[in-house]
């Protein structure tokens, strides 16, 4: 509070030693300055703000609808599967290339059981590998996982199997 009064004490003295023209210039160019600031710093800002919300907001509902929409959208691609179909003597080949796809084919083994089956074993396969091969096998309607057994070898790294059964329509032409 001292070092106020003593900057205000400052300034009056200054003024004070000026001649009355040069204190009625400072005195009018300081309240035009600070008018000025006031407008500048305060007044302006909160009057374009005003001026400009109704379309602020209108742009802004606008985005809220496209977001919802793309949401609905998003939910609606969840729902949906793809409708993929392999015919059953191609189904091999298909899954092997996924296996490449996704860069596991090395960690993994296909074969098939005398029911026809399929299985695919995994040894030491990274598990995001696993995981976006398991999700585009998933995709293919005519093939239904049967049972998967995974085991965690180390952090990423998975062993296991997944048996997948054909479908009988996918077979027939």
């Amino acid at each position: 509070m001292s070092k106020r009064l003593a900057l205000g004490n400052s300034l009056r003295d200054r003024l004070d030693q000026l001649n009355p023209r040069e204190r009625k210039l400072v005195t009018w160019g300081g309240l035009v300055a600070g008018l000025l600031v006031l407008w500048l710093v305060l007044l302006e800002p909160a009057w374009l703000t005003v001026q400009k919300a109704p379309e602020n907001q209108a742009a802004l509902v606008d985005k809220a609808a496209l977001v919802m929409r793309a949401a609905q959208d998003l939910e609606a691609l969840r729902g949906t599967r793809s409708r993929v179909v392999v015919r059953n003597e191609d189904l091999d080949t298909r899954i092997q290339q996924m296996l490449l796809e996704h860069g596991i084919a090395e960690q993994a083994t296909l074969r098939r059981t005398e029911e026809g089956d399929m299985r695919v074993e995994f040894t030491g396969t990274s598990a995001t590998g696993w995981l976006a091969w398991l999700a585009q096998v998933e995709g293919i309607s005519s093939l239904t996982l049967a049972q998967a057994e995974m085991s965690k070898d180390e952090a990423g790294i998975v062993s296991g199997y997944v048996s997948m059964v054909p479908n009988q329509q996918a077979s027939k032409p």
